[in-house]
């Protein structure tokens, strides 16, 4: 990795035992701010085939390739549910899993504005830091040749009825490869995105919940190596 110009890293290390034996674990980390959050058009929800009520395209594609979760939290009491119902088909687990969304949360707005940023395309910011080149075309964070592969994508929903308040949490953890030097896993690293969305109630005309434009990007790199 390179340090890129204007990125603001963090830095910290600690102890760890693997296999009787001591290494140190470094982290990397920094934000990607994003003050002014809008919707790409491919997100926008609309009508499917699938559900009661509205939803992105791109939820509809991840819903049943991806871990997804609900924690409903009334009067401290907190219930959580795993959309992981299963079917025979393809279209039918999606279906089942929409059905298990829907009676999680009632409100169809606030669950069309939740299926915006539940997917994949929501660690975008960090892939285009990884790999893209800056404005002058010269910066990348990545290495030439080196990218970056999600291995386990999940969404934790968490939704609080009470302050009609929504907050999707979004955490991609993968691994860097390079083809060029025949590395599909390269050892001991391992790279985290994490993406907070809150939504909230709202008395906009177009709906009667809104994203907050508020939505920064975490990304945290962690090496481990010999003490």
């Amino acid at each position: 990795m390179k340090n890129k110009a204007g990125t603001n890293y963090e830095f910290s290390f600690s102890h760890i035992e693997e296999e009787g034996i001591i290494k140190k674990k470094l982290i990397t980390s920094w934000t990607l701010e994003e003050p002014n959050f809008t919707l790409l058009p491919e997100e926008i929800a609309h009508t499917t085939e699938y559900g009661a009520s509205e939803y992105s395209p791109a939820f509809v594609k991840d819903i049943d390739r991806n871990p997804y979760t609900v924690t409903t939290t009334e009067n401290a009491l907190s219930v959580t549910t795993e959309l992981n119902a299963t079917a025979d088909t393809t279209a039918g687990a999606k279906q089942a899993r929409i059905a298990q969304f829907e009676a999680a949360i009632p409100n169809a707005d606030l669950r069309a504005r939740i299926s915006e940023v539940a997917h994949q395309g929501s660690a975008g910011p960090a892939i285009v830091d990884l790999h893209e080149l800056d404005l002058n075309k010269e910066e990348v964070t990545l290495q030439k040749g080196y990218f970056f592969k999600a291995d386990n994508t999940q969404f934790q929903i968490e939704y609080d009825p009470s302050n009609n308040l929504a907050k999707v949490h979004m955490t991609s953890e993968g691994h860097f490869s390079n083809a060029d030097k025949n590395i599909q896993n390269a050892p001991g690293v391992k790279l985290t995105i994490n993406r907070t969305f809150t939504i909230r109630e709202s008395n906009e005309l177009d709906g009667a919940y809104a994203i907050d434009k508020d939505a920064p990007t975490k990304v945290e790199v962690t090496y481990i190596v010999n003490a």
